[in-house]
């Protein structure tokens, strides 16, 4: 194996001046050293590792490279894994966020169903995080009543956040885009910390504002600490839905997400987004073809993208037009359909109530007992025995 000399040329890291490495007669700068060397390492990692037999001693490894100051100083240990390991943060998903804190949440969407948005509710001793980032953009919103300080660093600049009880009163919010590196730390002793996440996706995002006068640059600010009674609503609203209705709250995600990305736009967002205004609503035609679908579908786990992807428009224009035709949202005119047809079935004493239930497309027999009694003042029971 040849023996690679390597030498200091100018003045070396003890002078304060650059350090090249001589390899094969030729200068390297010790960062294209680097990124030679991770490369390599890469590659190792990717190849099997030879099982040695029993018994067999395995040959002493070099103890690394040495390397001398050009002004004949003596050899000084060099970290090489200081050198190759740039810091880089954290890619960490929604789904693998609770691995960063010490216990798991008390309640996720991952298994759900949801797909534009996802939420998970927090509730923890202390919070101490590496520098992260999450490829979708992050609603926080703090919940309980106890005070408490958190050292938030975005991109490397060190913020203090302070919480009290008047910040929960006020409905206080924060947003961090997606892709910033960040990290946080609690840094006073309280009892919990409880908070909920929603994960909202970029391409989500990017759909809605194709919606816009002015599509392009979609980027949201980050947000620190603010006040906002409309965010906090949705983020309260999700977690109710989820916890209710469980599976059965894809829906009624989606529209929240739809409702929540187009605000973010209008007001969070690096550049403002005007939306245009659309006074007439569906065509006749337009709502028949929606409406024949939704009633042929109630059974089904429908969501809002099915409905929106039949007509050939965006999830926001069809909220949008939707609503102004009927004067109701898509959610609710499904709900409303669901709860006519089980009035329909419950007249059949041949059908259970859980049944009749999950024909209808409810998620369990709770909610549709509750949105039963929503639109008819009953429960189904009362209302078959009319």
């Amino acid at each position: 194996m040849r023996r690679q000399v390597y030498n200091a040329i100018g003045r070396g890291r003890r002078g304060g001046g650059s350090l090249l490495v001589e390899r094969g007669g030729v200068h390297e700068h010790p960062e294209r050293r680097c990124q030679r060397v991770s490369r390599a390492r890469r590659l190792r990692r990717r190849l099997p590792t030879p099982r040695r037999a029993q018994g067999e001693v395995r040959p002493e490894q070099p103890v690394g490279e040495r390397i001398i100051d050009k002004n004949g100083g003596l050899p000084y240990k060099h970290d090489l894994e200081a050198l190759i390991s740039m810091k880089q943060p954290l890619v960490i998903d929604y789904a693998n966020w609770p691995k960063l804190l010490p216990s798991q949440p008390l309640l996720t969407s991952f298994q759900s169903g949801w797909n534009s948005i996802q939420l998970a509710h927090y509730h923890q001793s202390s919070i101490d995080f590496p520098e992260v980032s999450n490829p979708r953009h992050m609603l926080i919103i703090p919940l309980g009543h106890q005070a408490f300080d958190l050292e938030f660093v975005p991109e490397g600049h060190l913020q203090t956040i302070s919480y009290r009880e008047k910040d929960y009163a006020s409905s206080c919010i924060q947003i961090v885009p997606a892709n910033l590196p960040h990290r946080a730390r609690s840094i006073s002793t309280v009892q919990s910390i409880e908070w909920i996440h929603c994960y909202l996706k970029p391409t989500f995002l990017a759909c809605i504002a194709y919606e816009a006068v002015n599509p392009d640059h979609v980027e949201l600010l980050l947000t620190p600490k603010k006040v906002d009674l409309l965010l906090h609503h949705i983020g309260l609203e999700l977690k109710s839905s989820l916890e209710i209705d469980g599976s059965g709250s894809r829906f009624y995600a989606d529209s929240m997400a739809t409702a929540l990305s187009a605000y973010l736009l209008r007001y969070y967002s690096t550049r403002n987004h005007h939306f245009q205004k659309y006074e007439n609503g569906l065509s006749k035609r337009k709502l028949k073809q929606a409406v024949e679908y939704i009633q042929s579908h109630l059974g089904e786990d429908l969501s809002l993208s099915d409905i929106a992807n039949e007509l050939g428009m965006s999830q926001y224009y069809f909220c949008h037009l939707f609503k102004r035709s009927t004067g109701i949202s898509p959610h609710q005119f499904l709900i409303r359909q669901r709860v006519e047809q089980a009035k329909h079935l419950l007249k059949q004493p041949v059908q259970t109530v859980t049944t009749v239930a999950l024909e209808c497309g409810f998620a369990n027999q709770s909610h549709f007992a509750r949105c039963f009694r929503q639109y008819t003042g009953m429960n189904p029971n009362q209302f078959r025995k009319l």
